[in-house]
């Protein structure tokens, strides 16, 4: 009778571990993307790089082409010592426009957290509010959802 009841309650405990969710956020597959405004965005190509050794800035950026030009880019830049669960305040840009005559939004403070780094890769989330574009025109642009896995290249 005693071993039933370890039985069960040993089986409620599986059961109820099986339950549970996962706090986790998803894992980061590779690649760069984020919603613009709301409307998702995939980058067509993307990478993170050592910029300056001088002044030890990383930059992690993706970008679209249409017709071999640029039109619509998200820059990021950070240090390059970063390490997995840094939040960074820091800078970041969003540009749309063809490659003669882009029109830029810098960020204002917003959120970049590395969720992962090692020395040939870097993964973290983003999101961030701009200014106005560089002519001080035009609405704010809105990034959420952001984040990024990509191979680190000097």
């Amino acid at each position: 009778m005693n071993h039933s009841k370890l039985l069960v309650a040993a089986l409620l405990i599986v059961l109820i571990q099986s339950c549970r969710t996962s706090t986790e956020p998803p894992a980061i597959a590779p690649g760069f993307r984020a919603a613009i405004n709301d409307t998702g965005w995939t980058a067509d190509q993307a990478y993170a790089r050592v910029e300056d050794t001088a002044t030890n800035c990383m930059a992690i950026y993706g970008f679209t082409t249409a017709g071999g030009a640029m039109n619509q880019a998200i820059w990021l830049s950070c240090a390059k010592s970063v390490s997995a669960g840094d939040t960074v305040s820091g800078g970041g840009l969003y540009t749309i426009g063809p490659a003669t005559r882009y029109d830029s939004y810098p960020f204002l403070p917003g959120n970049l957290v590395i969720v992962s780094r090692t020395a040939t890769n870097i993964q973290g989330r983003f999101s961030f509010t701009s200014a106005s574009g560089h002519k001080g025109s035009g609405p704010k642009v809105t990034i959420t959802k952001g984040e990024f896995n990509l191979d680190i290249t000097n």
